[in-house]
């Protein structure tokens, strides 16, 4: 009993803690390096992988109450503390050394690049029990994760090109 309530609150603080950081965004309150105001926002992978692990989170929140744990969600919790741990991985090993950790952690990217993955990442590990997945799941949750990846650096690179033959 004490685990569900525990991932239920865990879940519950991601769910909140996405839906005010991307509202942070929307309204260009704060915004660090990086990132966009408006639904420009949905451009980078960062909001994206946050936004499925919200989602996720909320999923769970209805799920955790109503005691099913059907497969398709565990696939999905997969799916997103593994984008949310790319983007931490990203920011941690290249973005921050690059833009520097203070522009990176400032206003709603502090949640989105550092305390959302966190808490997602450290309650899938130590708090969820999912079945076995099998290798059908990994590659599925694998190739979604490719997918969102390699559309979020298409939309970049065509605004950055857009930018440069109009400048």
């Amino acid at each position: 009993m004490a685990r569900k309530s525990v991932r239920f609150t865990a879940n519950l603080l991601i769910l909140i803690l996405t839906a005010v950081s991307w509202f942070m965004m929307i309204a260009n309150i704060q915004n660090g390096a990086l990132s966009s105001s408006g639904l420009a926002s949905l451009r980078y992978f960062t909001v994206l992988s946050n936004l499925l692990d919200g989602i996720t989170a909320g999923i769970f929140c209805v799920l955790i109450l109503t005691g099913h744990q059907p497969r398709w969600a565990e696939i999905l919790k997969l799916m997103a503390a593994s984008a949310v741990a790319m983007t931490f991985l990203t920011v941690m090993l290249f973005l921050g050394p690059l833009y520097g950790y203070p522009a990176m952690f400032k206003g709603a990217n502090l949640f989105f690049h550092l305390i959302i993955p966190i808490l997602a990442m450290a309650e899938y590990s130590i708090l969820f029990l999912p079945r076995k997945f099998d290798k059908k799941d990994k590659f599925l949750g694998a190739v979604i994760n490719y997918k969102i990846k390699m559309h979020t650096f298409s939309k970049i690179k065509m605004y950055r090109f857009r930018a440069l033959t109009y400048a």
